[in-house]
């Protein structure tokens, strides 16, 4: 369902556990993108630095932004990367 991502990834164990991450018509599905966000920046480890403590890595989106009808917010493709950034 909608939610798993979010309930199955944002867990203590899964914190920095991937150098890059690749997602394909997948932001659209959110019902809030600020959970997504925030699970996939808890996810991203930093290739550069052995200190589990840092964020980074890379990610990579594929696909529209033709949001959910259940999306409690729908952000252009512009207020998206600001938001990223």
């Amino acid at each position: 369902t909608i939610g798993d991502f979010v309930q199955t990834y944002s867990s203590i164990q899964h914190k920095h556990s991937y150098g890059a991450i690749v997602t394909c018509f997948f932001l659209d599905t959110a019902t809030n993108i600020y959970e997504y966000l925030l699970v996939i920046r808890h996810l991203l480890s930093s290739s550069s630095s052995s200190n589990d403590e840092e964020e980074g890595g890379l990610w990579i989106n594929v696909g529209p932004l033709q949001w959910h009808r259940n999306a409690k917010i729908t952000l252009s493709g512009d207020e998206l990367k600001m938001l990223i950034q």
